[in-house]
């Protein structure tokens, strides 16, 4: 394993034994002690780029004549080895034209990915509008005047300490042309904005033309993305309860393909077995996350037999391998007195356990696949086919009693019921903030839960799928026979959410290693007027801190996981 927070590109040549790949160095010339500024002594001009190690004066040039078009304010990049991102997609630090082209259509500069750097400076930062050149018309210079007076204007509201900045990064942009050689010919402009036009098809008159349209199209692709959230969200919290009966003999069962040959095909025959009659593609497509499944098996009440039953359960407490809480536990649960675990301490003899189930708690062993090579297997192969890991707890209660209290879960379940009957009642996650949850919740009380979404009976080979997030509560109907039935989990921890705190992390740390400003310390005293406790006072100071902590946020780099360094 290599340095994470090594890109890809770097650690290739280390172990290649070839030099890092390093910016090109800067070839404007820096003059000192200009007698313009005014004032005497030596001063020195500093450029925005030199300020913060940004990219080659010619790069600085490019953007320049091309985010002079649309307006766009010009961003440095900072000084930094190419990232996985910028080798294998889009380049947020470094100007590439193909690389940010719209497919099929022209380049925006207004939508340049450098952008974003100087939005993380402050939002007001002033643009940077490059020397006035000699073909430039009287009404290009007076807007660029005017671009130049609402920028210093802008400037005051800047936090302290950014105004200088700002002007300074203003001044060395302004200069950029002169160092690059001065103002250009008329022939050499010609063929600069000939190549320019080439590369993003805009000219002065259309940028509320081509660019306008790509833009209105994406906010249309917005606003459709915005329903479609609205209208799943409004689907998990009325779920309807999808329910499938398989009325014909599998091929093959379920230990039939586990204990076949090893096959690139296997994980996902073995997810099709449990899932029949339904596809996994249908599955995936149609329910998971979606809505709760029931699948009644009544041609096959074996379907589930020689996972794991009650006799293993037992044998397993007499051979004295089980402890109190470490693996086993022991409830009831009843609407007068709530949820109790009666579990005793250290070993968990079969006498007592056993008792206690007679006298009508039930019991609950996590973890069986470290007792059953069978339950291993299943889980291994989930995890194969729904790329997350799975997990699996055993549920045996006896006639007539019910062991815990309404909930939801931080994970999907697959409940697989192998002996006895249980009957479940469902409820819709409480609020929008339910859905799909994070964590699990507290026990409900009977007058917290809303009209039950569906009551389904589960017996021997049924299934019976739940999204996280979904209430449920079971009890094993009195005068029947015990309930044993294997619920396996999977989708804990596995969101973008996960993925992208993992991202963002590394982002983190490159960003502070880029850039000094994340090394910064706090404001002196900011408990005293940040906070919820502060969010009714106005105070200037609020709006800069808030400003300051968005912009940091906008200069990060695009977060990339771990396992795609």
């Amino acid at each position: 394993m290599g340095d994470s927070s090594i890109p890809p590109l770097i650690a290739t040549q280390r172990k290649s034994g070839a030099e890092p790949a390093r910016p090109t160095a800067r070839r404007g010339r820096r003059r000192e002690g200009s007698g313009r500024r005014g004032g005497g002594g030596r001063q020195r001009r500093v450029r925005i780029g030199a300020l913060l190690g940004g990219p080659t004066a010619e790069q600085n040039a490019a953007r320049g004549r091309l985010c002079r078009r649309s307006g766009a304010p010009i961003v440095p990049a900072p000084r930094r080895p190419a990232s996985a991102s910028e080798i294998g997609g889009a380049v947020p630090h470094t100007l590439s034209f193909a690389a940010v082209r719209p497919p099929g259509g022209p380049l925006d500069c207004r939508s340049l990915p450098v952008r974003t750097h100087l939005e993380a400076v402050s939002s007001q930062m002033p643009p940077i509008v490059p020397a006035a050149r000699r073909n430039s018309s009287a009404a290009e210079r007076r807007r660029a005047k005017k671009k130049r007076k609402r920028a210093a204007e802008e400037a005051d509201d800047l936090p302290p300490g950014f105004a200088a900045f700002a002007a300074e990064a203003a001044a060395g942009g302004a200069d950029s042309d002169e160092e690059d050689g001065g103002a250009r010919e008329p022939d050499e402009l010609d063929e600069e904005a000939a190549a320019v036009q080439s590369v993003d098809g805009l000219d002065d008159e259309s940028e509320g033309g081509a660019s306008g349209g790509s833009v209105a199209a994406a906010g249309g692709g917005e606003e459709e993305e915005e329903e479609g959230r609205e209208a799943l969200l409004a689907q998990l919290l009325s779920p309807e309860l999808l329910s499938l009966s398989l009325s014909e003999w599998r091929a093959e069962s379920g230990l039939e393909i586990l204990a076949s040959a090893d096959r690139p095909d296997k994980a996902d025959r073995l997810a099709g077995w449990l899932l029949a009659p339904l596809s996994p593609a249908q599955f995936e497509e149609e329910v998971r996350e979606r809505r709760p499944l029931h699948i009644s098996r009544s041609a096959d009440r074996a379907y589930h037999r020689g996972w794991f039953g009650s006799e293993e359960l037992r044998q397993l407490l007499r051979d004295g391998d089980l402890k109190y809480t470490d693996g086993l536990d022991v409830t009831r649960y009843t609407v007068e007195g709530g949820r109790a675990t009666l579990n005793g301490e250290g070993a968990a003899t079969a006498e007592e356990v056993l008792a206690a189930f007679e006298g009508g708690c039930s019991v609950r062993l996590s973890w069986p696949q470290r007792h059953s090579d069978t339950v291993w297997g299943l889980l291994a192969s989930l995890e194969e086919h729904f790329g997350c890991g799975a997990g699996c707890n055993v549920y045996y209660t006896p006639a007539g009693s019910q062991g815990f209290a309404p909930h939801y879960d931080d994970v999907d379940v697959f409940i697989l019921q192998v002996e006895g009957e249980k009957r479940w009642t469902l409820h819709a996650p409480p609020a929008p903030e339910h859905v799909l949850p994070r964590d699990p919740s507290p026990d409900f009380a009977p007058a917290d839960l809303g009209p039950p979404l569906a009551s389904v009976a589960l017996k021997p080979g049924d299934l019976l799928y739940l999204p996280r997030g979904t209430v449920h509560q079971a009890f094993t109907p009195a005068g029947g026979a015990a309930s044993l039935h294997l619920t396996v989990s999977i989708s804990r921890r596995h969101t973008w959410r996960d993925l992208l705190e993992l991202g963002l992390a590394g982002a983190l740390e490159e960003a502070a290693a880029a850039d000094v400003t994340w090394r910064r310390a706090l404001p002196r005293e900011y408990e005293s007027f940040m906070g919820v406790l502060h969010s009714d006072r106005a105070d200037a100071r609020r709006a800069q801190f808030s400003q300051m902590a968005h912009g940091l946020l906008q200069r990060l780099p695009p977060p990339v996981a771990p396992g795609a360094r």
